[in-house]
């Protein structure tokens, strides 16, 4: 599809397919650096013939390109947010998302979903904006949309996105990042609900969404009012559309010990409260990083057993981590996560380590 010159290459890929036309297909990807003096060419990619073709979109391109996050609407418009962490280029640090309705072959001027200039509404009744200082920027994006069609929120826009830092106490010094949440219903254009999300202390890797139009995020967790005294998953969901999520549910791990790896939250497109959380963790007293699933037929007030997925070895002491989980519409659970089993050494101890990619699922 695509090979920069520039290494590393195109980095952190997201792909989505039309829902109405499997043909129509749009890949979006970091095509350069992220310093303000590198020019980004358009960081996405079209297909009309299932992955046969593709043709680089066109469009004002996004001043950067990190962690894109690629989506369609039931309509077929397609959204792509990117990461701008810097103003050495004379435009604001935030995410940008822009919009296509051609399938993904040229994108209007991409608008700010948040910056420096949001106001973001925190539990405790005040707004803050993020700090302006350097350093300070949005991170791992993370872009969503209702495709429930008899959600009451269709077509809905929801992005998620850790702020680092903010000045919590009012003291002039930036302390304390914080996950932060937006949302669109007009496809793109203007974005409002801006808050930050109660008690959220780790990294999660998606939004999830369900059929009846509720939003699911989860993050590992710890000592927190969530799950006080024992390890779990915080669970928060949303059942207006993202204006408010209450206080987070507990999922407990049982007895296992969480890796603090992003979880990855994904609901059942057919079945309202149909839901499931992907995580890796570790057996106590155990070598070795485990991926697990947990769900909910119920919208999350009960929940499984956590479920092991990746495969038990005669030398069990294996890092497997950073689950990707999908729920089709038959209800089939999709799960790959990143395996070191024969990899030297067999735990991960460093960026770029050789390692594999497997695959298992559900019925």
């Amino acid at each position: 599809v695509a090979a920069p010159e520039k290494m590393p290459g195109a980095t952190e890929p997201d792909l989505a397919i039309d829902p109405n036309d499997p043909a129509r297909m749009v890949v979006g990807a970091i095509m350069g650096g992220l310093k303000g003096d590198d020019s980004v060419a358009y960081p996405a990619f079209a297909s009309a013939d299932g992955g046969a073709t593709w043709s680089r979109a066109t469009g004002p391109p996004p001043s950067h390109a990190g962690d894109p996050g690629v989506e369609f609407d039931l309509d077929g418009v397609v959204y792509l947010s990117t990461l701008d962490p810097t103003a050495r280029d004379g435009t604001p640090i935030g995410i940008t998302v822009g919009r296509s309705t051609d399938g993904g072959r040229s994108f209007t001027k991409a608008a700010y979903a948040m910056d420096t200039s949001t106001s973001f509404a925190f539990p405790d009744g005040v707004a803050r904006k993020l700090c302006g200082e350097e350093g300070n920027f949005f991170d791992y994006p993370k872009l969503a949309v209702d495709r429930g069609a008899d959600s009451p929120y269709r077509n809905r826009l929801y992005l998620i996105a850790n702020g680092i830092n903010f000045d919590r106490d009012a003291d002039g010094v930036c302390e304390s990042a914080s996950h932060l949440f937006v949302r669109s219903i007009d496809g793109g254009l203007h974005w409002d609900s801006a808050q930050s999300i109660p008690a959220m202390k780790q990294y999660t890797s998606s939004l999830a969404v369900g059929a009846d139009g509720a939003i699911y995020v989860s993050d590992p967790t710890f000592g927190t009012p969530s799950c006080p005294g024992a390890p779990g998953l915080a669970l928060r969901k949303s059942i207006d559309g993202g204006s408010t999520f209450p206080p987070a549910m507990c999922v407990p791990a049982q007895d296992l010990k969480l890796s603090g790896d992003p979880t990855w939250t994904a609901a059942d497109p057919g079945a309202p409260g149909k839901v499931a959380i992907a995580f890796s963790a570790v057996y106590p007293g155990r070598a070795g990083v485990h991926v697990f699933v947990v769900r909910s037929d119920d919208g999350g007030r009960s929940w499984s057993l956590p479920a092991r997925v990746d495969d038990l070895l005669d030398r069990d002491e294996v890092d497997h981590f950073r689950p990707s989980l999908s729920v089709s519409e038959s209800g089939r659970l999709d799960l790959v996560w990143a395996d070191y089993r024969y990899s030297k050494p067999r735990r991960f101890r460093e960026s770029r380590q050789s390692g594999d990619v497997y695959y298992s699922y559900s019925l």
